[in-house]
């Protein structure tokens, strides 16, 4: 499912990717082999979410992550190395859901 909120906050938070039954999901997307840097943004503004995961290429983004409405978002950056021409992201953790906002993708250099 998708939604767009209205919040005050960067506008790729305001949109929001999710699994309407809390489930795990994987996406690929065909891209160059190399470094690149990665950043995932989760959260709902205002909304309190207790298990957030995200994975890129094996590598742990969000593992168990809690979003409220003090804290609505959380962001993070690291390197990923892609060997495949693959990028791969795991999202969810089964009956919890993960509001998945953007993910940027970068070469990194």
């Amino acid at each position: 499912m998708t939604a767009w909120i209205d919040a005050p906050v960067d506008d790729r938070q305001r949109s929001i990717i999710y699994d309407d039954w809390g489930r795990e999901n994987t996406f690929e997307f065909d891209i160059g082999n190399g470094a690149y840097t990665v950043t995932v943004s989760v959260g709902w503004y205002g909304r309190t979410y207790s298990h957030a995961r995200v994975v890129v290429e094996g590598v742990d983004f969000i593992a168990d992550g809690e979003t409220t409405p003090d804290n609505p978002y959380i962001v993070v950056t690291l390197p990923v190395e892609i060997g495949d021409g693959k990028l791969t992201m795991e999202t969810g953790i089964f009956d919890e859901y993960t509001m998945l906002n953007y993910m940027d993708i970068e070469p990194a250099g």
